[in-house]
């Protein structure tokens, strides 16, 4: 219950500190909307929110799934072909250093 309550007191004087911000720098709304704007905007749209986030939920899935079975597939071909692991293994390893 202490931490719940920490953690409610927590958000809140962030939000009134991003308020009191967005008010004294008198920010444009373009570079930093104030949370209440924010909000709103949130409630306003949350079905266009919802559809997209069900569709970055579906890609990362996807992509899991995808990149977990290629590197199940890339590791039973190493460990049951030999001359795949020689041809495979050095890239393996050099992959990860490059970057993306």
């Amino acid at each position: 219950m202490r931490a719940a309550l920490r953690i409610a007191i927590t958000i809140l004087g962030l939000l009134v500190a991003w308020q009191a911000l967005t008010w004294a720098a008198a920010l444009p709304p373009f570079i930093l909307p104030p949370p209440t704007q924010v909000l709103a905007r949130l409630a306003s749209d949350a079905a266009l929110i919802a559809h997209h986030a069900g569709i970055t939920v579906v890609e990362i899935v996807l992509g899991l799934l995808l990149g977990g079975g290629a590197g199940a597939a890339a590791a039973l071909g190493i460990s049951a072909t030999p001359g795949l692991r020689r041809w495979l293994f050095p890239v393996l390893v050099i992959a990860p250093s490059i970057p993306f």
